[in-house]
Order: C-alpha cells, then structure tokens, then sequence
C-alpha cells in the first residue's frame, strides 16, 4: 500500500512538473544550422547533426489575423511583427523553400522570410496534406518553411512524423513553432518551440 501511494505521488510530481515546463517555455530568439538560442542565453545544440537527419522543416501558424477582412483578412500590426520576428529567428537556419497557402495571413507571415532569402512562396493545398506530406519528405537536405493555419500546422507535423503527437493549436495561440527533422530513412521527429 505504501509502495503504491509512493508510485502515485512521483507521477503526480512528474506529470505537474511537465505541465509547469510546458507553460513556462522558453522564448527562442535564433537558430541556426546547429542551435537552438533562447531569450534567456542558454542554447540547445541539435542532437540530430550526429545522426543522418537530412531534411529540417519549420512549421507555424499564420501570426495574427485582422478581426476584418471576411475570410482572407490581413495581418494585424502585431501579427507583421510576428512575421518579421520569425523571418530574424529563422535568417541562419538554412532555409531555402518556403511554402504558403493561398491566404494573405499565410503568405504575409512568410513573405519577410521569402524575402530576406530572395526566394519565392510557394502555394500549397492545405486540403491534400497528406500528399504535402509526402512531398516534403524528398530528404534531399532543404531546408523548409511551412506556414499554416491553427488546424492544418499541428496536423500536417503529425502527418511528417507518422503519429497523432500534437493537437490542434487554440485559436488564440499564434507562438509555436514547429520544427521537424526526417532522416534518410524517412521518419521524422517534431521539437515544439515558441517564438
């Protein structure tokens, strides 16, 4: 009995302790081809640049909409200097495609980034992710952005690495950002960030 309550108790302390990290995530400021730099001065090298991970994807949602504008609103102020935030966190990160869907949410938030790599947005269905999916995982070493909705982000990186990891993002919530590495053999792995 007092083995079982002593089990109960450390994963409860577990479980509160995860639920605490979760909510207090650490602001990134950069990342480059092997780190990850935080607001706090720490930095995370990437562990896959030991392994063959070849192929790195950055997913995230539209930053913030207009409440006008019908279905295809604009940025709001705080959403363009979302987008241009994203665009200085990711100058280093070997991005060389970026992608968007048809909507001028998605593609104002990935034009800072396009732009500042003097590349072009590329449309995609957000209708068809699987085959999205399928064709980002070309792991032929590209480095990619990827900018969604709240619905279709977290679906396409459960899509990327093959299991139900992430759910949909809240309405309200416009800070995560994805970031999905596939190996040679095609499996992927997700790291969850916030910017």
């Amino acid at each position: 009995m007092k083995l079982s309550l002593i089990f109960s108790c450390f994963f409860l302390l577990v479980a509160c302790s995860t639920t605490k990290e979760l909510n207090n995530s650490k602001l990134v400021t950069k990342i480059n081809q092997k780190k990850i730099f935080y607001a706090d001065g720490n930095t995370i090298k990437f562990p896959e640049k030991e392994a063959a991970y070849v192929t790195t994807i950055y997913l995230v949602r539209h930053a913030e909409k207009a409440t006008e504008g019908g279905k295809d609103p604009l940025l709001t102020q705080e959403g363009k200097e979302r987008a241009a935030r994203l665009s200085a966190i990711l100058k280093e990160a070997g991005i060389d495609r970026v992608y968007s869907t048809i909507y001028q949410r998605t593609q104002l938030t990935a034009k800072p980034t396009a732009d500042d790599l003097e590349t072009g947005i590329r449309i995609y269905d957000p209708r068809d992710l699987k085959g999205f999916a399928t064709q980002l995982k070309d792991r032929d070493g590209s480095g990619i952005l990827v900018v969604g909705h709240s619905n279709t982000t977290p679906t396409l990186v459960n899509e990327l690495i093959g299991k139900e990891q992430f759910p949909m993002i809240e309405e309200s919530e416009y800070g995560d950002l994805f970031r999905v590495t596939i190996s040679e053999d095609g499996s992927g792995k997700a790291l969850l960030l916030k910017y």
